[in-house]
């Protein structure tokens, strides 16, 4: 797993609906506006942890990238 997406505040939000460990395929994705910045992908084959807007506020994680590797 690798660095936290926190909220500057309350406005975050995602472009879809998003539950949990989705793979998105391709870096620099939009998924997400944290108050007015795009929230992007980090790089191919990113899979989404925890993602929730439920207890969104300014310095709470809102969602978390993980990379998908074979085992």
């Amino acid at each position: 797993m690798t660095g936290p997406v926190v909220a500057r505040s309350e406005k975050f939000r995602f472009t879809e609906p998003f539950t949990g460990l989705e793979c998105i395929a391709k870096a620099g994705t939009v998924i997400g506006d944290n108050d007015g910045e795009p929230v992007t992908t980090p790089y191919d084959d990113c899979v989404l942890v925890m993602p929730s807007v439920r207890q969104a506020r300014a310095g709470v994680t809102v969602v978390r990238f993980a990379r998908r590797r074979l085992l």
